[in-house]
């Protein structure tokens, strides 16, 4: 009876789960499973969010909220919990630095994948507990196919009745996107799309003011704008044929019918939105809203579909509940929830703070960067109700939960009153 959690790098619940590409091995998939329409990752960045999902915890709880800090997984993370069983577990992840911040501490050893790559040189310069750290030269990324094969291998050599853990992490959806070519002409011709532009897709951004952080895209070819996110659509319709292949084979090894299985994303993506272009900036229901789609042992309340609102951390106590162990975290398992909970997300860094219930959503500055008339310090100008106003009491909540967690930073690091006093002056709180 095997637990095995799947995430995929940037995928919207849009498009997973609506109409925004075609997924018929998802669609097969939740015929005998129960979707979650409407779940909700508390942060907008890959790292931080993963340790919601293996914590219970929201970002500022767990202390990682960029994707450049390496501290160990807590004691009452489920990797450590399941460590302390003795249950296999492992990680199989698709990015380097993933694989170094996260995946090592999930397995006994690392990939030997990213371990081989450019000899003995790290790829992160600088691993420092608790400090920001450096990546290597290059950002070094594996396929979804490599990487569920190797999952595959690895489950098919573990009996079921051990009760394997295993994270699976697939990035071909992550810029620069990925696929193969018959699936971008696909997509291309499916949404009409004209490749070649008369003006770079630099002077198209700036038309538009639209912030794009991703050298990687070509900004100066003449391209057009409209191509990047075809090829997004066609990397999440690979993805989803990739997927189908792994449940076929994943079948095979036994471990099918009585195993948890969840599919989910860390996080969505802008394709233009909110001033952003192919990037996850901002907490707007295209970079938080994400799939939730999850295969119960015996294949429980099979093909059924939950509307209200959840959020990871109500998924990673219903991951830990599947082996009987309690996360002391913020959420609520899945399986004990009736109705919907408000659910709140932190920007990467802290640069804003959101509170969702039902159908509102309220985004409010944290730690904004520095306002230097650049498009990306205009992004963070959009604060407030992100459509018709919603209940009273949602703005002054959110202040509340950002406070608290202020407080308990400050008072786990030891900041007095006199220092909190003047970083309030400064308008650091």
């Amino acid at each position: 009876m095997a637990c095995i959690l799947i995430t995929i790098d940037c995928g919207r619940a849009d498009h997973l789960l609506g109409d925004g590409v075609p997924t018929p091995s998802l669609d097969a998939f939740r015929e005998e499973a129960v979707t979650y329409s409407r779940c909700y990752s508390h942060t907008n960045i890959t790292l931080p969010s993963h340790r919601t999902m293996l914590t219970g915890l929201w970002p500022s709880r767990h202390g990682v909220i960029s994707n450049f800090v390496d501290v160990p997984l807590p004691d009452e993370s489920l990797p450590s919990q399941l460590a302390a069983k003795g249950v296999p577990r492992d990680a199989f992840l698709s990015t380097n630095f993933l694989e170094l911040l996260l995946g090592r501490r999930i397995g006994d050893t690392m990939d030997p994948f990213f371990k081989s790559l450019d000899g003995s040189e790290p790829f992160l310069k600088a691993k420092i507990h608790g400090m920001k750290v450096r990546m290597g030269r290059r950002d070094v990324r594996r396929k979804a196919a490599k990487t569920l094969n190797l999952a595959t291998r690895w489950l098919g050599g573990v009996a079921p009745e051990r009760e394997p853990f295993s994270l699976i992490h697939l990035f071909d959806a992550h810029t620069p996107y990925e696929a193969p070519e018959g699936l971008i002409e696909e997509e291309l011709s499916r949404a009409a799309v004209k490749v070649e532009s008369d003006r770079s897709l630099k002077e198209q951004l700036e038309e538009k003011e639209l912030f794009c952080a991703h050298p990687q895209l070509r900004l100066k070819e003449k391209i057009s704008i409209d191509y990047h996110p075809a090829v997004y659509r066609a990397a999440l319709r690979y993805i989803d044929a990739e997927l189908g292949r792994f449940f076929v084979r994943l079948k095979a090894t036994g471990h099918w019918d009585r195993s948890t299985i969840a599919v989910t994303a860390d996080h969505g993506e802008n394709l233009g939105e909110h001033g952003v272009y192919c990037g996850h900036q901002l907490l707007f229901d295209e970079t938080i809203h994400v799939p939730l789609i999850v295969k119960y042992p015996g294949g429980a309340n099979a093909s059924t579909t939950v509307d209200f609102a959840v959020g990871h951390a109500d998924m990673a106590r219903s991951l830990a509940a599947h082996y009987g162990l309690t996360l002391a975290g913020d959420g609520i398992p899945l399986e004990k929830l009736e109705s919907g909970r408000d659910q709140f997300a932190e920007h990467a860094k802290r640069f804003q703070a959101s509170l969702r219930r039902d159908s509102a959503c309220y985004i409010r500055s944290w730690r904004p960067p520095p306002s230097d008339g650049s498009l990306r310090s205009k992004l963070f100008e959009q604060t407030g109700w992100t459509g018709k106003k919603g209940p009273e009491d949602l703005p002054p909540l959110l202040d509340a939960i950002v406070e608290d967690l202020e407080k308990a930073e400050m008072a786990a690091e030891g900041v007095d009153r006199e220092v909190e006093a003047q970083l309030r002056g400064l308008g650091y709180m």
